[in-house]
């Protein structure tokens, strides 16, 4: 149970979402373009940062309180609390923690990516292709980041609840 809502719930669904989403934004961004440039205003490097750091930012904030609550009324009590407290913990327990902790760590995971770009000497991108790259690093970062912020809110609202028994 408590793997099918991690893994699909806060994985999966998120990636699908997240994919589309950011493929439209993509759209929206570059139509009036040729090409999206690896430098410049816009360009591939300051999108994938931006990306980096406001999904799992975004994703926090929304998340963790609809976790919270499910939590807090009790969503979470069929889950054996042996596999919630076995699960690894960040010490945020604020969505905005949470949200700039994991946007961080992203915008890390994002530099060797644009280094793999930049030595495979990528000046630019056609726009279809830049589309596919924002949609699919969009959307493997939301399979990621959601599942872990959901999984620290899972822990938090089953130790808050724990507590206040």
């Amino acid at each position: 149970m408590l793997q099918r809502f991690l893994y699909i719930e806060q994985s999966l669904i998120p990636a699908i979402f997240n994919f589309v989403l950011n493929g439209a934004i993509a759209w929206l961004i570059t139509k009036n373009l040729n090409a999206m440039p690896f430098l410049g205003n816009p360009s591939i490097v300051g999108d994938t940062l931006v990306t980096a750091f406001l999904l799992p930012f975004i994703t926090s904030l929304i998340v963790t309180p609809l976790v919270l609550s499910k939590g807090r009324k009790g969503g979470f009590d069929q889950f054996p609390l042996n596999e919630i407290a076995a699960l690894p913990t960040v010490r945020f327990s604020s969505a905005w923690g949470r949200g700039c902790y994991t946007g961080l760590l992203a915008m890390l995971a994002a530099v060797p990516i644009l280094g793999v770009l930049s030595l495979l000497n990528i000046e630019a991108m056609t726009i279809p292709q830049f589309l596919w790259f924002k949609a699919g690093f969009a959307g493997l970062l939301a399979a990621v980041v959601t599942f872990w912020i959901g999984k620290w809110a899972v822990i938090q609202a089953t130790n808050e609840r724990l507590a206040s028994q």
